[in-house]
């Protein structure tokens, strides 16, 4: 989440434009399961400074904290070590990878299956879109699923 003055500051239009979830009057709000990678791959900065911030939590974690959990904390330490270690390269192609599949149009890509590239209605506002050959396997009903509301569209509606 980002003041409106900083968004506009700190990311391109084209990353504003992104943003399927809440622009409020004043905030900009990226959805965390896909959108944040829009932020994340503009300032891959970010990125490794929430997983220094999670890391620093590990310093606290006690058995207690968790109970009944038998999390290796050596291991996550690492694996967070090695994330903040990755270059801001490194950290913008994993962001890429989910920006092109959930928001193709920050990349100037038309919406397209996610599953077999079939060219789809435009779906901005829905992220993630499959036609109903990916979806269920089976001969295409010329209908598409908008994930995550689930709704059916006819495949050529506009």
């Amino acid at each position: 989440m980002l003041t409106n003055e900083a968004a506009k500051s700190l990311l391109t239009p084209r990353a504003l434009e992104a943003v399927h979830c809440t622009q409020s009057s004043t905030h900009v709000c990226f959805e965390e399961d896909c959108e944040y990678a829009i932020a994340f791959f503009e300032h891959p900065e970010w990125k490794r400074f929430l997983d220094q911030d999670c890391l620093e939590g590990w310093k606290t974690y006690t058995p207690s904290t968790f109970p009944g959990s038998n999390l290796n904390v050596a291991e996550c330490v690492a694996k967070l070590q090695a994330q903040i270690a990755r270059t801001d390269y490194e950290i913008r192609e994993e962001m890429r990878a989910i920006v092109q599949r959930w928001n193709p149009e920050y990349f100037g890509l038309p919406n397209k299956c996610g599953g077999c590239d079939a060219e789809l209605p435009p779906a901005k506002g829905y992220g993630f879109v499959l036609c109903d050959i990916c979806e269920a396997g089976r001969r295409p009903s010329k209908q598409v699923t908008l994930f995550p509301t689930g709704k059916q569209v006819g495949l050529f509606e506009e």
